[in-house]
């Protein structure tokens, strides 16, 4: 397989050239258009596209995007990344622009896809990702294929509720794991609390440092990671009650800290399921790094339109 690989994120765009699997030469990574507008960051996407190709041609393309996904029709429906983005034909005017056939997926899932083929879960069948970035996103391998769902949107494992009747979340339900793990959601926990906290809730490294301090043993930070972590094993238990997964990757920026989370994440999933069920998962960080949405859309690119 030769495939281009796009990972469209709302600060950064990476582009590779996957072949056989692998990212051949180096991720290609710029700053999202300013303004965040169809026209504008397609243009820019195009533009790279276009070099890539000139030195190193590919059959078909792999566009993976934050959001409700539509990945039969190639729609976006939302994004939080893009609010103006609202059932936006995605995929066909990106193949306008590169004259390739263009693949439209989710970016966890393309994210899931990636470790699954080439990285922490290789030859995994059953297989679980969650990407703990700004918010919480999803990828499901079952018996060895990525699922999608009637229209594409499965797996948003970040609106599983896990703390009924806690905070609101923006998808309009409250207690969603998101409001407990992802960087937004621990920012939301710090500014409510009665703690030094709480005046940092909105610095930029904020997040950063409540993970060094519970590293360091601090009992309130390590209480809120702990927390953090028994949430996302009941959200991994609703996932292995309905699928009977066995692998789970956790991915994106909060995953370098996996060995702060999972102890609390095994103790939530025992918490909530079969003793055989929880022993047979294990959950292993991403190895793919920035590269993994980009290797995933690309193998989506090739086993979409085979």
């Amino acid at each position: 397989m030769e495939a281009l690989g796009i990972d469209l994120g709302g600060t950064r765009v990476k582009v590779g050239s996957v072949a056989e699997g692998q990212l051949v030469g180096e991720l290609v990574v710029e700053r999202t258009a300013e303004g965040r507008g169809v026209d504008a960051v397609l243009d820019q996407l195009g533009r790279i596209a276009r070099e890539r190709l000139s030195s190193r041609p590919a059959s078909r393309v792999g566009l993976a995007i934050p959001g409700l996904v539509e990945s039969n029709s190639g729609f976006l429906i939302t994004s939080p990344n893009f609010p103006e983005w609202r059932d936006v034909p995605v995929a066909r005017l990106f193949s306008e622009r590169v004259d390739l056939p263009v693949h439209l997926i989710n970016d966890a899932s393309a994210a899931t896809l990636g470790e699954a083929r080439a990285g922490a879960a290789h030859g995994g069948q059953n297989v679980a990702g969650f990407t703990l970035g700004t918010g919480v996103g999803g990828g499901l391998i079952l018996d060895g294929k990525l699922r999608l769902g009637g229209a594409g949107l499965a797996a948003e494992f970040g609106h599983l509720v896990v703390d009924p009747g806690g905070r609101p979340c923006g998808c309009g339900g409250r207690g969603c794991l998101e409001q407990s793990l992802g960087v937004d959601g621990l920012r939301a926990i710090l500014r409510a609390s009665d703690t030094s906290w709480a005046h940092r809730a909105d610095e930029h490294d904020v997040i950063r440092d409540l993970f060094r301090a519970a590293r360091d043993g601090e009992p309130w930070p390590l209480a809120v990671i702990e927390q953090a972590g028994r949430h996302l094993g009941y959200a991994l238990a609703s996932v292995c009650l309905v699928v009977d997964i066995d692998r789970v990757v956790l991915m994106g920026g909060l995953a370098k800290d996996h060995d702060l989370l999972v102890p609390s994440a095994m103790e939530g999933l025992r918490e909530r399921i079969y003793a055989a069920m929880a022993d047979r998962v294990s959950i292993v960080p991403g190895v793919l790094g920035d590269s993994a949405g980009v290797v995933g859309a690309a193998w989506w690119a090739h086993e979409a339109g085979s």
